[in-house]
C-alpha cells in the first residue's frame, strides 16, 4: 500500500469514528452532561448519576467514547476499576463548541437516515436541513484551510471525525444502491453532494473522481455497518436518558428500529468474506481427516444469508477428502438464525445450489433447546457436526449470573442490558457460562468462532486512525453487545474447558487485536 492509500485508509478509520463520536457528545450536550463535565476538573459516573436521570449502562459507555478520544484520562491504575475517577482535559472539550452546533448535525443525521428514500424519489430534504448542511460545509471549508496549521493531534483528528459524519453516510447508502452520484434525479441532494465531494476532494471541479475519490469509492461499503446504526445514534440522548430503548423496540412488521438491518449486512459482507477464507485451512484439515472422523457436516449460528456455509461446501467438495465420500457420506449443513429473514436468505442460497441443508430458527444462548429441536424434528444432534459461528457471541443476550466467582480476568470493555450497567465480574461470569453451556455440544467435532474484540482506552487513543475499536465500541456498546478484549475472551474459553486446538489467528496485529479467528475443541 503506497503511502497516499495508507494516509487515505487512517482518514477512513476516523471517518467512522467520527460518525458515532460526534451523535455521542451531541447526546451529552442535550442532557447537559457536557456542561457538567466543563465545570468540573475531575468526576465519577456516580457524580453524574446523582445529579442527572440518567442510565448508568449507557452513561457509562458514553464515558469510555469520551475517554477513547482523549477528552477524559484516567490514572493508569484505574484502567479495572469499576468506579473510575476521570480527568477532564479542559482544552478539549472548550474546543467542542468551536467544531460542533448539535442542531446543525442533528438535521445532517436526519437527512442521512432518509437518505435511501431521498435518493428513490420518496422523500426531499426540507429548507432548514439544507441550511443546516450547508453551515457544516462552510465550517469544515473553514477548518481545512487550517488543517496543515492544526497545532494539536487532537484538532486535527476531530476534522476527520466532521469529515466522516458528513460523507461516509452517503457513501454507503451510494454503495448500498448501486447508485453513482450523476444518477440522483432530486436536485437539491444532487446540487448537495457535489458540493460535499468537491469540498473532500472526491471530485474535481469538472466533476472528475480524484486519486482521493477513487480510493473511498472502492471502499462505499466500509462505511455499512457503521452507517446502519444512525437511527439509534440519532436517538442516544433518549437512549441515555432513559426515555425509550430503541435496541429492544420494533416496528408493526417486526423489523429492527435502531438498525437498517440490510445495509448492516451488506456492509459487513464484504469484510466478513476476507476473514471466511482464513477459516478455510482449518476446515480443510477436519475434511481430510479419516473420513470416520469427520463430522457429518456443519452447523453455523448466525448463517445470515447462508454465504459462509456454501462457501465452506464448496471448499469441503472440490478441496478436500469428503468429495471422494460424499454418496456414502452425504454433507450436511445446518443453519441457525433468530432473523426470520435470514433464514429465507439461506434456505435460497443453500437450496439454488443443491445443497442439502437444514435451517432453523434458533438462539446462541441456549444451545440446550437447539439440540433438543434437532433431535425431534431432524433426528440429528449437535455434537456431530462441527459447529462455527462469525461475529456472534459478543451479541448474545445477556443472561444475569445466578453466581459471581472470581476467575481473575479483567475488562476494561462497557457492557449494558437494556439501560443497566453490568461490571467486568458479571459480564466475565456470563461468558465463562456461555461458552459452559456449549461445552458439552461441541467435544466431539469442536468450535470455530470468528470473534471481534474491543481493546484498551489508552490503545484506541495511541492508534487513531489504525483501529476500529471507538466506532464499534460505541455502536456495539450502545446496542446492547458485549465486546471484550481477546486475552479476556480465550481466557474465559479455557475456563470453560474449550482449548485452543490450532493458535489465533489475529488482526490486524497482535499488539491490537480487534478481530480473532479460533477453533476450540
Amino acid at each position: 500500500m503506497n503511502n497516499n492509500n495508507k494516509n487515505h485508509r487512517k482518514e477512513l478509520f476516523m471517518h467512522l469514528d467520527g460518525i458515532t463520536i460526534i451523535p455521542t457528545i451531541i447526546a451529552l450536550e442535550k442532557l447537559g452532561i457536557v456542561e457538567f463535565i466543563k465545570k468540573n476538573d475531575s468526576f465519577n459516573i456516580n457524580d453524574i448519576i446523582e445529579k442527572f436521570e440518567v442510565s448508568d449502562g449507557y452513561l457509562n459507555i458514553a464515558i469510555r467514547s469520551l475517554l477513547s478520544v482523549d477528552i477524559l484520562r484516567i490514572d493508569s491504575s484505574q484502567e479495572y476499576s469499576n468506579n473510575k475517577v476521570y480527568t477532564v482535559v479542559q482544552k478539549k472539550i472548550n474546543l467542542i463548541n468551536n467544531f460542533i452546533n448539535s442542531e446543525d448535525y442533528i438535521r445532517l443525521i436526519s437527512v442521512h437516515i432518509k437518505l435511501e428514500n431521498i435518493i428513490n424519489n420518496y422523500a426531499i430534504i426540507n429548507s432548514s436541513e439544507l441550511n443546516s448542511i450547508n453551515t457544516i460545509i462552510g465550517t469544515i471549508k473553514n477548518l481545512q484551510l487550517e488543517k496543515s496549521d492544526f497545532k494539536s493531534q487532537f484538532n486535527y483528528n476531530f476534522y476527520y471525525y466532521l469529515e466522516g459524519i458528513l460523507v461516509g453516510p452517503i457513501l454507503s447508502n451510494l454503495g448500498f444502491l448501486k447508485k453513482t452520484f450523476k444518477e440522483i434525479e432530486y436536485k437539491p441532494l444532487y446540487e448537495l453532494i457535489i458540493k460535499i465531494f468537491i469540498l473532500c476532494k472526491f471530485i474535481d471541479n469538472k466533476l472528475e473522481i480524484t486519486t482521493r475519490g477513487e480510493f473511498f469509492y472502492k471502499r462505499m461499503s466500509s462505511y455499512g455497518v457503521t452507517t446502519s446504526y444512525l437511527n439509534l445514534l440519532k436517538n442516544l440522548d433518549e437512549l441515555i436518558n432513559k426515555k425509550n430503548n430503541l435496541v429492544w423496540q420494533r416496528d408493526n412488521n417486526g423489523n429492527e428500529i435502531h438498525v437498517n438491518r440490510s445495509m448492516n449486512v451488506w456492509g459487513s459482507g464484504g469484510a466478513h468474506k476476507f476473514y471466511f477464507k482464513k477459516i478455510d485451512t482449518i476446515i480443510k484439515d477436519i475434511f481430510n481427516k479419516k473420513i470416520e472422523n469427520q463430522p457429518k457436516g456443519i452447523i453455523d449460528m448466525g448463517c445470515g444469508d447462508g454465504t459462509f456455509l456454501k462457501h465452506c461446501y464448496d471448499i469441503i467438495i472440490n478441496e478436500t477428502l469428503r468429495s471422494k465420500y460424499i454418496n456414502e457420506f452425504p454433507l450436511k449443513l445446518i443453519g441457525v438464525d433468530i432473523n426470520k429473514a435470514a433464514r429465507i436468505s439461506s434456505r435460497n442460497t443453500l437450496n439454488k445450489s443443491n445443497i442439502d441443508n437444514i435451517v432453523i430458527n434458533g438462539n446462541i444462548s441456549d444451545p440446550d433447546d437447539l439440540n433438543k429441536r434437532l433431535i425431534n424434528e431432524y433426528n440429528e444432534n449437535l455434537n456431530d457436526f462441527i459447529s462455527t459461528r462469525t461475529f456472534l457471541d459478543h451479541n448474545r443476550i445477556y443472561i444475569k449470573p445466578n453466581e459471581i466467582k472470581n476467575y481473575n480476568i479483567k475488562t476494561t470493555g462497557a457492557f449494558c442490558y437494556k439501560g443497566n450497567l453490568i461490571n467486568s465480574s458479571q459480564i466475565i461470569n456470563n461468558l465463562i457460562n456461555h461458552f459452559c453451556s456449549w461445552k458439552k455440544h461441541v467435544e466431539k467435532h469442536g468450535l470455530i468462532i470468528l470473534e471481534l474484540h474491543t481493546i484498551k482506552p489508552n490503545l484506541i487513543k495511541k492508534n487513531r486512525g489504525t483501529t476500529l475499536s471507538l466506532s464499534y465500541d460505541t455502536t456495539h456498546g450502545f446496542s446492547d453487545q458485549y465486546l471484550i478484549e481477546y486475552d479476556a475472551f480465550i481466557e474465559c474459553a479455557k475456563y470453560a474447558g474449550l482449548k485452543l486446538s490450532t493458535e489465533s489467528i489475529l488482526y490486524p496485529n497482535l499488539e491490537i487485536p480487534t478481530i480473532s479467528i479460533n477453533y476450540f475443541k
